[in-house]
Order: C-alpha cells, then structure tokens, then sequence
C-alpha cells in the first residue's frame, strides 16, 4: 500500500499518518491536485488530508476536489492534535508557528501570548530553522520533534482554549464496505429552484433522516447556483437514505445526489485495541 499526506513531513495530517499506520511508508505531498492524482493512478493507496476543525468548520474546497478527482473519502478520524510550546528557554520573545498548526493554536496564543510576536511560516521547516537559530524563540511542534530538537516544553496547555478536534479524511478510490456512523452527501440542483434548499430537504424530513451539518459550495460552471454538502448521520446504505435519493432524483427530479464517503468506528476501533 501507498500512503499519501497532504503537507510537509511533520504537518498535522504526517503526524496523523504515522499514529493511524505506524508500519507504512509515507510520502508527503505539498500540493493538493498533485497528491489526488497520485490516488487515481495507484489503485492500492491512500490519503491523508486534513479537512477542517471545529473552529473554522469544513474546508469545502478540499472536498470538492476529492469528489472532481472521482475519488472517496474511505474514512474520517478525529482527533486533538498533540501540540505543544517548547523553546530553549522561559524568556520568549517570538513564537514561530508553522501554518498548517495556525487554526488550531492561534486563538489560545493570541490569547496567552499577545504581548509576544507571533510569526506564521510557510512550513515546520522554516519554523524550526528560525527557532533553532534565536535563543529567545519558541516553537509550536509536537512532543517527538520537540525532544530530538533539545527543547524544552513551556506549555503543554497551548489547546485548551477551544478545545480544537481535527477532522482527517483518508481518500481512495473505493468506498470503505464498513458501516457508516456520518456519511457526506453533495446535491446538485438541476436548476434555479424557488426556496431552493428548502425543496432539497424536504425529502429528508419526511423520510426521517437527520443531517448533521449543511455546507454551500458555489458551482463554477452555472452563475447563482450552489452545490449542497450535507453530513448525514448514519450508514448510506439505510433504507430511509435510499428512500430520500429516490425521491429527490426520480419522483421530484430536482438534483443530482452523490455519496462522497464518510466516517465508520474502524480506525478509531483499532487504535484502542493497541492501547
């Protein structure tokens, strides 16, 4: 198998790769078209990609282009991610935070530290590079990095404010057999509909099925017109589902309906048979 992360080595979703499958190989990606491609054309890989967190929601762009690439999301693990402060010293002057940590950390720093600089890098890389060579800066990383680093914590409670969870999607080109426990759905209107998002769900009001969150997704080909990204609870095999589909594409014929993946209790399973 081939195992794909979206950023750098270190960056949240490599973190995330190495705890999920310790035994594989790991190739980081930096850009996001690039590392799809790399799915399509290796039957036998996977993905990591971090999709969004609890504080700045679903990053829709990135599911959009996992759905134009005709690939799934095999599954979704969440997880607080295991970030601290560290630096050579109690006397701090600059925190040097790579970006892809910014949306989990930046509102406790911004908080705790605005006397202190705060500077965003490109990458860890960078990040560690400016720390490494200024005594009184710190930087945000994990525990296994920080310790080969030499640096000592300064404060491990840096994501308590907000309490962020990270949503990661593994991508493939199947659909995981396992059930579901939330499962993405995208509507696409097949045209200009009066109270539209209204007419979409009202399919499933009646049939009983409850959606978790609703995200809008502008269509670039047709102007004032939006795709819908519902997350609906449960497996997208349940009868009431099917039931749902059917009556928005057959009996109303109003939209387009497809299942992107989602999330089932395998990998979170698995992780606490280990511990």
């Amino acid at each position: 198998m081939k195992l794909f992360t979206y950023g750098p080595k270190y960056s949240l979703s490599y973190i995330q790769a190495k705890k999920l499958f310790p035994d594989v190989e790991i190739t980081p990606e930096n850009n996001i078209q690039n590392l799809l491609k790399k799915i399509v054309r290796n039957k036998n890989s996977l993905a990591i990609i971090n999709i969004g967190n609890n504080i700045n929601g679903l990053n829709t762009q990135f599911i959009e282009k996992i759905n134009q690439n005709n690939l799934k999301i095999w599954d979704i693990y969440q997880t607080k991610p295991d970030l601290n402060l560290y630096a050579h010293s109690n006397l701090i002057k600059d925190i040097y935070i790579p970006q892809d940590y910014s949306s989990v950390v930046q509102e406790s720093l911004n908080q705790k530290y605005s006397q202190i600089n705060h500077e965003i890098t490109h990458d860890l890389k960078s990040a560690v590079e400016a720390c490494m060579y200024q005594p009184n800066a710190a930087l945000v990383c994990n525990p296994k990095l920080a310790s080969f680093l030499k640096l000592k914590a300064v404060d491990k409670y840096i994501l308590d404010q907000g309490n962020p969870i990270v949503d990661f999607a593994i991508i493939s080109q199947n659909q995981n057999a396992q059930v579901h426990t939330r499962t993405h759905i995208k509507l696409t209107p097949k045209k200009n509909l009066d109270n539209g998002l209204i007419n979409l769900l009202y399919p499933f009001k009646e049939h009983q099925v409850a959606i978790s969150q609703i995200h809008t997704i502008p269509n670039k080909e047709i102007a004032n017109q939006n795709h819908f990204l519902l997350e609906i609870k449960g497996d997208p095999r349940q009868a009431k589902l099917r039931q749902t589909i059917t009556m928005l594409e057959r009996d109303l014929k109003i939209c387009n309906v497809q299942i992107l993946g989602g999330q089932t209790d395998t990998l979170k399973n698995n992780l606490e048979a280990k511990d």
